[in-house]
């Protein structure tokens, strides 16, 4: 398992990620990372394979974000206005980007119960059964 991060102010995070030994990976908000994640992202929520448990800072994150796409049609978070926050749905896109390049990764993510094993009410997000 592994944890993207951007590389942008997450030294420390990073550094005290790592000394557990959890494997950190740059993960640059570029659209080519984003833009599968959140293809992904959407499919699993249109078709139901993605629920979570009602967290207000995640609920109101998806709802702040949105998407743009550049010239090839590439998706790029964005937010309508500069107060609103979207970093939980960020965090979300780049827990699939990370999660789509495991090198055992064979199916949608949102069919491996193995990276869905938070406890309920604890923020976390899990699929559909």
């Amino acid at each position: 398992m592994s944890v993207g991060c951007h590389p942008w102010q997450s030294t420390q995070r990073a550094q005290l990620l790592r000394a557990q030994e959890i494997e950190m990976v740059e993960f640059r908000s570029t659209t080519a990372n984003f833009s599968p994640a959140i293809i992904e992202l959407n499919a699993a929520m249109r078709s139901g394979r993605l629920q979570h448990d009602g967290n207000p800072v995640l609920e109101r994150c998806i709802g702040n974000v949105g998407c743009k796409p550049d010239r090839r049609g590439n998706l790029y978070p964005t937010k309508a206005r500069p107060e609103q926050k979207i970093d939980a749905a960020v965090t979300l896109v780049m827990a699939i980007g990370r999660a789509m390049t495991e090198p055992e990764q064979f199916t949608s993510i949102f069919e491996r119960a193995e990276l869905w094993s938070a406890q309920p009410n604890a923020g976390a997000v899990a699929p559909t059964a």
